[in-house]
């Protein structure tokens, strides 16, 4: 059994044939409703009127009967009579006996007549005549209206409808077609100028925004917001280029030192001592590199997380004191003038990994960074946290890739104080999973970092 041509495929899945085929079906089922309900309320209003036509008959017939004395006399001459005048409104008039034998009836009339035994019932066919039987005197009459020609007239009305109702539903599913096609186009430029964007996207630079095909609302808002997103994306992906070049740099660096420690190590025969050296410093290499993995794993652990963490209740103004009192030895050595205020129990519903984490990288950083006798101003209250170290302005500095991993704004002053480039990104990163707010600006006289929870 062969398999759908690629092409079929997708016109059997496009919305312009989705959307005609739903509106073709809407429109015969529509369609199929009122040719339905016009043909019964027809067929309703004809057996109505047959009915009334026959009332009618049947109430002259015995005002004719009640005050006319031919019939007693003369019957045969007054049936004719009253049968001629009935042919006129399209009603037939027969005579039968008290045992139902026919004494009149028209000759132009055909009637099929069912014998059984010396009786004879009228008419046979009772969907095409419609009757009425009235007693008279011993007599009984039968008022017959025909409804063929009507039945013909009712199917010739059905069949107009439902030719129509095909014109009707050829002309609106191709017209749908066509004005589902026009809706559409849009869209499908804008694809293409999604294909042409995504193949000048080889390089990490600014991609051109895509252009909206339309001045509808909606398609300007589509297209500003997938811009949005592109745009997002673009500047994801080129954090992501320099975090994988910055990473790939910073594992190479302790890795090249540990290597040629090692190397210079077995180089040649050495004494105790120098062997020692070699293998402190080895050491010590191999201590950063564990440092910088490990900091790699948490950031990308936090970076995972798909919901906020829930936790324990942290009380924030005591992880902080015991911060301090760890960085008291750094901080008397460069004299630092440290102000705490904690104006309210900051009590936090929170992992307390995460809030020691993020309040001793922010802590190491000001302690770090302050200038050599500057002010540390450090604050805590109910919902908020903010630290100031007082130092010179950093040239480089942006607000935006302060917290990208490696970033550094000032690199020599970097590599005096030490750290890897990554305690930031894994301050904004526990942040975002629990969604805290961390800013940090730099000020003419320092900078300011807070915290709101």
């Amino acid at each position: 059994m062969k398999k759908p041509a690629a092409g079929n495929r997708n016109v059997n899945r496009s919305m312009r044939t989705q959307m005609t085929l739903g509106f073709t079906i809407a429109l015969a089922i529509l369609l199929l409703l009122t040719n339905i309900s016009l043909v019964a309320y027809s067929r309703y209003s004809m057996r109505r009127n047959w009915e009334l036509e026959l009332a009618q008959a049947e109430q002259s017939l015995r005002s004719e009967l009640s005050e006319s004395v031919v019939f007693l006399r003369q019957p045969q001459f007054f049936v004719e009579e009253e049968s001629r005048e009935m042919q006129a409104l399209g009603v037939s008039l027969l005579m039968l006996d008290e045992h139902d034998r026919v004494l009149f009836a028209p000759k132009e009339l055909t009637i099929a007549f069912k014998k059984n035994g010396e009786k004879v019932t009228w008419p046979l066919n009772d969907d095409i005549w419609h009757t009425r039987r009235i007693s008279w005197n011993r007599h009984f009459f039968i008022l017959a209206l025909s409804s063929r020609s009507q039945k013909e007239e009712l199917y010739r009305f059905a069949f107009t409808l439902t030719f129509l109702s095909f014109i009707i539903l050829s002309a609106a599913s191709a017209g749908a077609w066509f004005l589902v096609g026009r809706t559409l186009a849009p869209l499908e430029a804008l694809s293409q100028q999604a294909l042409s964007r995504q193949s000048q996207s080889n390089s990490l630079g600014a991609q051109a925004p895509l252009q909206s095909p339309s001045n509808d609302w909606e398609m300007t808002h589509l297209v500003s917001t997938i811009n949005g997103l592109l745009a997002r994306t673009d500047a994801d992906m080129r954090a992501k280029a320099r975090f994988y070049a910055a990473a790939s740099h910073e594992l190479r660096t302790p890795l090249q030192s540990l290597s040629g420690f090692l190397e210079l190590g077995l180089s040649r025969e050495r004494s105790q001592v120098e062997y020692r050296d070699a293998l402190q410093e080895a050491h010590a290499q191999s201590r950063d590199l564990i440092t910088l993995v490990n900091d790699l794993l948490t950031l990308n652990q936090l970076e995972n997380v798909a919901a906020p963490v829930s936790g324990d209740e942290v009380d924030v103004a005591d992880v902080v004191e015991r911060t301090l009192q760890r960085l008291q030895s750094f901080i008397g050595q460069k004299h630092l003038v440290l102000s705490f205020e904690s104006c309210a129990p900051g009590v936090l519903h929170a992992p307390w990994s995460h809030v020691e984490m993020l309040l001793r990288n922010l802590l190491e950083n000001a302690v770090k960074y302050a200038a050599n006798g500057g002010r540390l101003s450090v604050s805590c209250e109910k919902n908020r946290f903010e630290v100031f170290n007082e130092c010179a302005p950093t040239a480089g500095w942006d607000d935006e890739k302060i917290f990208e991993p490696f970033f550094r704004p000032d690199a020599s002053r970097n590599s005096q104080t030490g750290g890897n480039g990554l305690g930031l990104a894994i301050c904004k990163a526990i942040c975002e999973a629990n969604n805290w707010q961390l800013h940090i600006k730099q000020t003419p006289t320092g900078v300011r970092a807070c915290i709101r929870f």
